[in-house]
């Protein structure tokens, strides 16, 4: 069945500080920085009504304050320092849980750097893309109010670290996220793009997630050989099975994801969007409780519950969520924020 989900999750915690396959590029350049407000000298400490900043150092008390002062609140009305937005007591249901984060990631000591680019991404408006859902495998409702994509590697270590982490989060929250798989296999993994088409051929019998589930767990073993007994585990028609992962269909499919991923800037994996913002684990003191504070801060904007599924278990092979259709019936369109996203048969 490979690792088991206890062990992926202590997995998880040791890779954090270097997440990610990559491509090999190297970190691109950041733009100009829209959430920074113009550098200023060391505030004073700063105090903020509902934010409990006792267990910060004195080093870090100072530089939350700097942060909370230099950075532009979330707000779209009125271009004010977060700190300013939070101590009036804005209508503006991000600064305060955007000021809470900051202090989370000071006192995971993360470099600024790394802190103002995450915050950016999180919070700025600007940070929002809009990204074609096309024919790619997609499980939840179409109008659920957060639509988390992947881009992912089979042979990534670090995309089976997240695996668990993504499958409790889903059954954790049923039927108000829309989760998207897309691949973006790495050339340092010679069996990644072999087994993205071996996920295509299972899409074709619907049966993407069962054999997602598989691969995933099974990532040391990813040979052809190894695909075609996955095949037959998830009961699938091998003639048809073998004839698919190996079209130009499915190698089109793979690239043209890919071409994608290139053009929204993944340059490593896995690459995570939460209603289009672009959620980099790497940059989070603890991705875990992150993700689900990302998760409930979007679904609270959106007036959803925050409460969880009365069962949380995470889905296995043998009892995956519904299966995928073919690609001629999956739905077309964006991922948007906040339910917004176009309606259609949930996959």
């Amino acid at each position: 069945m490979g690792v088991s989900h206890t062990l992926r999750l202590a997995a998880l915690a040791l890779v954090v500080a270097s997440w990610g396959c990559d491509k090999g590029e190297g970190p691109k350049p950041d733009p100009a920085r829209a959430g920074s407000a113009a550098p200023s000298a060391s505030a004073a400490p700063v105090k903020l009504d509902g934010i409990d900043t006792a267990s910060l150092t004195a080093r870090e008390r100072e530089q939350w304050s700097d942060l909370v002062t230099e950075l532009y609140a979330p707000c779209k009305e009125v271009a004010v320092p977060l700190a300013q937005c939070v101590a009036q007591k804005r209508a503006c249901k991000t600064c305060k849980p955007a000021a809470e984060f900051l202090l989370r990631e000071v006192q995971a000591g993360l470099p600024r750097a790394e802190i103002v680019s995450a915050y950016e991404a999180r919070f700025m408006p600007d940070k929002v893309k809009a990204i074609v859902i096309g024919d790619s495998p997609v499980r939840g409702p179409s109008d659920a109010p957060i639509t988390l994509i992947e881009y992912a590697d089979f042979e990534c270590p670090s995309c089976g670290n997240a695996y668990p982490i993504l499958e409790e989060l889903y059954a954790k929250y049923d039927g108000r996220v829309r989760m998207v798989f897309k691949n973006f296999p790495l050339p340092a993994h010679p069996n990644a793009k072999l087994a993205a088409e071996a996920g295509y051929a299972a899409l074709r019998q619907g049966q993407f997630w069962r054999m997602h589930h598989v691969l995933f767990e099974n990532q040391e073993r990813l040979s052809g050989p190894d695909l075609m007994s996955y095949a037959e585990k998830v009961g699938l028609d091998l003639g048809k099975f073998k004839a698919d992962m190996r079209s130009d269909e499915a190698k089109q499919r793979v690239e043209q994801e890919q071409k994608q991923g290139d053009e929204l800037g993944v340059n490593a994996t896995p690459t995570i969007y939460i209603n289009g913002r672009e959620c980099d684990l790497s940059k989070l003191g603890n991705p875990l409780k992150e993700l689900e504070l990302w998760i409930q801060l979007e679904l609270e904007l959106a007036g959803a519950s925050v409460a969880p599924a009365s069962s949380t278990a995470v889905p296995v092979a043998s009892a995956a969520p519904a299966a995928s259709a073919a690609p001629s019936a999956a739905p077309k369109g964006s991922a948007t924020p906040r339910g917004s996203a176009p309606k259609g048969p949930a996959h």
